[in-house]
């Protein structure tokens, strides 16, 4: 789900290509296993990630993307990679283009029971 921050840009310039900064998890359990998620808008499995809002610091998006599509809190995570260019450039189904500026976080220690959000499913 995009923001509000995004959803006002938008509403300016339509579905033209933004740059759009965002964050990624990559999700461990005890088994070293990585957390999945299957997007219910390009019908492919990822990771939970998201765009940064205004006024937050890219691990706070992190903790509140991997929160609202996951159930789980993030209690520790570093970064492990930026991804950026145009490998990173993406049209959704509705002909919004972005082109991802993207931080990629692993998270080592979290707490909760992963569950789906009902956008996104989860398996792990």
């Amino acid at each position: 789900m995009m923001g509000s921050y995004v959803e006002s840009v938008r509403s300016a310039i339509g579905s033209q290509c933004i740059l759009l900064p965002g964050v990624r998890a990559i999700i461990l359990n005890d088994r070293q296993e990585v957390l999945l998620q299957r997007r219910t808008d390009v019908n492919c499995w990822g990771l939970p990630s998201g765009s940064v809002e205004l006024s937050e610091t890219a691990f706070e998006a992190l903790k509140r993307e991997v929160r609202e599509e996951t159930g789980i809190e993030v209690r520790r995570a570093e970064p492990m990679a930026l991804y950026s260019g145009p490998s990173q450039r993406f049209r959704y189904p509705n002909g919004d283009e972005i082109q991802g500026f993207s931080l990629a976080f692993i998270v080592h220690d979290w707490t909760g029971t992963p569950k789906a959000d009902g956008v996104e499913l989860i398996l792990d």
